[in-house]
C-alpha cells in the first residue's frame, strides 16, 4: 500500500508550504481456522445436542512496524437442546497505525482559549505533527451469549450476548490544554515541556526553551508554540449487552393468492459502562451518555432499532426506525475533569426511514 501527497503548484497569500511526502509498504497476512465437533445430535448424549470448539489466528506483518500482530480467537458453542444455543468467544486484536498518521502533513492553528489558575488566558499557536515511530494498538474482547429458537414458532429468534472489549494504546493527540496547564505549573519538570518554546514551534531555529519555573506562562500565553505529536497514549473499555429479536413469517395463502413474507427485528445495545483515558497516568473517566463534537462522537446508554420489511414476488416494502435517549453536551467542557451531571441536556430522538424496491 502506499501514500503520496505533494504541495499546490498555486501559492496564496498566507499559506504554508507542505514537503512532499511518498511513502509505501508491504504487508503480508495469514489467517488460518480449524473447526472441532466434539459432540453431534446423531450420538444422543443427554442434555448435550451438540457442542463443538473453534479455533482460529490471524498474523499480520507491516513493514517498518514493530508489534505484536498475532491475534487468536477461540469460540465454544454448546446446545443443550436443539432450540437452545449457547456460545462464547475471546479474541485479540490489532490495529497498526495507517501511513497517514505515520508520514501525513503537519497542521497548525491555534489552541482554544485556556484557563490558568482560574483567569482565562489567550491561544498559542499549536503545531500537529504526525509521528513515525507509533505502534499498533492492541485489543482484547471477551463475549458470551444465548440463542433461543423454539421449534414451535418457526422462524422467530431471541437471541442476549453481554460483551466486554479493553482498546489500549490507541493513536490520539495530547490535548493542548493538559499541555500547557502541566507545563505552567511545573515548568521544566513537566513531562511536556519539550513541547511549548517561544519564539517559534520545538525543533525550529528560532525556538527557545519556555520559562523554566512555575506559571511562567500566565499572561502571555500568546507567545507560546506547542508541538503536539501523535502517540500511542489512549484506552478505551466498554462493556454491555446486544439484545435481538427476529421474526420471518410466512404469510399464510388467502383466496389462493400468495402475500409473501413479513420479517420483524428489534435491535438493541445497552451498554454497562463505557469509559477511556487520554494518557497512561491518567484515571477513566465515564462517556456513556455523552455526545460532543464530531472528534468526540456520541455514546448513548442505550439505542434501539426496529425494522418492520414485507417481501412480494420481487418487490420490497422496508420500514425502519432508530431511537436514541437524551445524552449531556460535552461542547465547552471537559468531561475528564467536570461535574458531567451539570451539562446541557440533548434531548432524546426517533429517526424513521421507508423504502421500496
Amino acid at each position: 500500500e502506499g501514500f503520496k501527497y505533494q504541495d499546490s503548484l498555486e501559492d496564496f497569500v498566507g499559506s504554508v508550504p507542505t514537503p512532499a511526502s511518498n511513502h509505501g509498504r508491504n504487508v503480508f497476512g495469514a489467517f488460518a481456522e480449524v473447526r472441532i465437533p466434539i459432540v453431534g445430535s446423531q450420538q444422543n448424549v443427554p442434555f448435550v445436542y451438540n457442542f463443538e470448539l473453534d479455533f482460529s489466528g490471524r498474523y499480520d506483518k507491516y513493514e517498518g512496524i514493530s508489534g505484536d500482530s498475532k491475534v487468536p480467537k477461540v469460540m465454544a458453542r454448546y446446545q443443550p437442546i436443539k432450540d437452545v444455543t449457547v456460545r462464547a468467544t475471546y479474541s485479540n486484536s490489532f490495529i497498526a497505525p495507517d501511513l497517514f498518521q505515520l508520514f501525513g502533513p503537519t497542521s497548525t492553528g491555534f489552541t482554544p482559549s485556556i484557563t490558568l489558575n482560574g483567569e482565562i488566558q489567550d491561544q498559542a499557536q499549536l503545531e500537529a505533527v504526525t509521528n513515525p515511530n507509533l505502534t499498533p494498538s492492541t485489543a482484547q474482547s471477551w463475549t458470551a451469549g444465548i440463542v433461543y429458537s423454539p421449534h414451535f414458532v418457526p422462524g422467530l429468534t431471541v437471541s442476549a450476548d453481554y460483551f466486554w472489549t479493553l482498546q489500549q494504546n490507541i493513536v490520539l493527540f495530547l490535548p493542548s490544554q493538559l499541555i500547557l496547564v502541566d507545563v505552567n505549573a511545573k515548568g521544566n519538570q513537566s513531562v511536556f515541556y519539550n513541547l511549548v518554546t517561544q519564539g517559534d514551534f520545538p525543533g525550529t531555529p528560532n525556538a527557545q526553551p519556555a520559562p523554566t519555573g512555575p506559571n511562567g506562562l500566565q499572561g502571555n500565553l500568546a507567545a507560546f508554540f506547542v508541538q503536539d505529536p501523535l502517540l500511542n497514549i489512549g484506552a478505551d473499555r466498554v462493556e454491555g449487552w446486544d439484545l435481538n429479536l427476529d421474526y420471518n413469517w410466512d404469510i399464510p395463502r388467502w383466496s389462493d393468492m400468495d402475500w409473501g413474507q413479513l420479517e420483524f427485528q428489534v435491535r438493541s445495545v445497552v451498554f454497562m459502562g463505557h469509559d477511556r483515558k487520554i494518557f497512561p497516568t491518567d484515571a477513566y473517566f465515564n462517556v456513556s451518555g455523552l455526545i460532543g463534537d464530531e472528534g468526540f462522537g456520541a455514546f448513548p446508554d442505550y439505542k434501539i432499532t426496529f425494522l418492520l420489511e414485507h417481501r412480494w414476488k420481487g418487490a420490497v416494502l422496508t420500514l425502519t426506525a432508530q431511537y436514541l435517549p437524551e445524552m449531556k453536551n460535552t461542547v465547552g467542557h471537559d468531561p475528564q475533569t467536570e461535574e458531567q451531571a451539570t451539562f446541557d441536556t440533548v434531548q432524546d430522538y426517533i429517526t424513521v426511514d421507508g423504502g421500496l424496491s
